[in-house]
């Protein structure tokens, strides 16, 4: 089995596997991607981006009949080789949903853990429309398509503001998609959900309220679920990256159960010279 990397001119042979989405990033290079054949054809891919030494994966696909035989192992190999030094590998996915990668990852020997997983909840229109908020009168603001600096810019301060770590949120993540960012009205930031757009719908990615935003963030929130209520998006996946939006979110949603938990950074300890799998 031989591992390659993905490009302009082999891009054809793999394309069955990305997005549209994702196979613009890879044309303009704001993404990268390896893809495994067996024999004469194609069998596995993986999209990640890198930042130095960060990097994030977008996405692991093995075909079902080539599960379990070490193929996730040796692209997620290749990947450490084509990133100088140790690495940390930021992979996001949910336990409930993807049980053989989560083998693959937590029960190696060769990764480490910074964490034991962010809470994530998935509201459809149904529960949206189960939801009940307190009124608030606060104002908010819908910035959808912003550029990749300013994103980071608000979070930064948003961070900065709410005394939280801000290096492990930001880094390895590459704004590729689009996204929405609501808060309150005004010069101070009282209140923000970052939200990506996805092909399921729209996936949370950090949250902030700031001292008295309470008002705001639930106006905020009252936003996103109108535009799930409004059927302008299937579902909003809300991944509680910090402990403080874990416990708000366990409130808003009436001490639900998570359906399931993200592993949002891991390290690879070891790399592979093999081309072979």
């Amino acid at each position: 089995m031989r591992i390659l990397k993905v490009t302009s001119k082999n891009l054809h042979f793999f394309e069955a596997y990305f997005t549209e989405e994702e196979i613009n990033s890879l044309k303009t290079a704001r993404a990268k991607a390896l893809g495994a054949v067996a024999g004469i054809a194609p069998c596995a891919v993986a999209l990640f981006t890198v930042a130095g030494r960060e990097v994030y994966l977008e996405k692991m696909y093995v075909e079902e009949g080539f599960r379990r035989r070490g193929v996730a192992t040796g692209l997620i190999g290749q990947i450490g080789k084509r990133v100088p030094g140790s690495f940390e590998l930021t992979c996001s996915y949910q336990q409930e949903r993807c049980p053989e990668f989560d083998s693959l990852i937590r029960k190696r020997n060769d990764f480490s853990f910074a964490g034991e997983g962010c809470p994530v909840y998935t509201v459809g229109k149904e529960e949206a429309d189960s939801i009940k908020l307190p009124e608030t009168n606060a104002e908010v603001s819908e910035f959808f398509g912003m550029e990749d600096s300013a994103v980071r810019r608000f979070m930064k301060t948003a961070m900065q503001k709410s005394g939280e770590e801000t290096d492990g949120l930001l880094a390895g993540h590459a704004w590729a998609k689009e996204a929405c960012l609501c808060h309150a009205d005004g010069e101070e930031i009282d209140a923000c959900l970052l939200t990506e757009r996805t092909a399921e719908g729209l996936r949370l990615y950090y949250a902030y309220s700031g001292e008295g935003g309470a008002p705001a963030f639930l106006a905020c929130f009252g936003k996103i679920l109108q535009m799930v209520r409004n059927g302008e998006y299937p579902v909003y996946e809300i991944v509680c990256r910090t402990k403080r939006a874990g416990r708000i979110f366990a409130k808003l949603l009436a001490g639900r159960e998570p359906d399931g938990y993200l592993v949002t950074a891991c390290k690879y300890l070891q790399e592979t010279d093999d081309e072979e799998v």
